[in-house]
């Protein structure tokens, strides 16, 4: 027996659509972990307009942003428009022992960038960083010493277990 649209196991799709628009969630983290918004909070719960100050940034785009990454669990909303840290979002602290700001930063940018190379990589065999920046990532990396910090960081952090 077919069930009708709205009584069918919607599960399989909604999984999907984490996955397609999952790119979302990780330009949000970055973006938090870019404007330092969890050590903002580290003192206590803000108002988006207070952090939209202090962050320099539009305070309604700000305000929409904070709100998404609330959804994620990543901060709490609470009234007031007001933000609060959750576990997840104090491991964005760059002083927090189990931080992931540097991955979060690291995957946010030209990483995340030459991932939407993969069609030229599957289609040529050619890596999609080369494609895009030109350069092979080690040697785009020493002309870029900040990044390269960065990377060194990621790479020598301390990565959680996968289950």
């Amino acid at each position: 027996m077919s069930q009708s649209s709205g009584q069918a196991d919607d599960a399989p799709q909604r999984a999907l659509f984490d996955l397609i628009f999952g790119y979302r969630a990780t330009q949000l983290v970055a973006l938090a972990a870019r404007l330092e918004i969890a050590e903002r909070l580290a003192d206590g719960p803000r108002s988006s307009k207070e952090l939209a100050h202090a962050t320099q940034t539009q305070p309604e785009a700000l305000y929409r942003a904070l709100r998404a990454l609330a959804s994620l669990g990543v901060f709490a909303e609470l009234d007031g428009r007001r933000f609060a840290l959750t576990p997840l979002g104090e491991r964005l602290q760059a002083t927090h022992p189990e931080s992931v700001r540097p991955a979060a930063l690291f995957a946010g940018a030209e990483a995340y960038h030459a991932w939407a190379e993969l069609p030229y990589s599957v289609a040529t065999g050619q890596t999609g960083f080369d494609h895009l920046y030109g350069a092979s990532h080690f040697a785009w990396l020493t002309e870029h010493p900040e990044e390269n910090a960065l990377f060194n960081q990621v790479m020598t952090g301390r990565l959680p277990a996968r289950r």
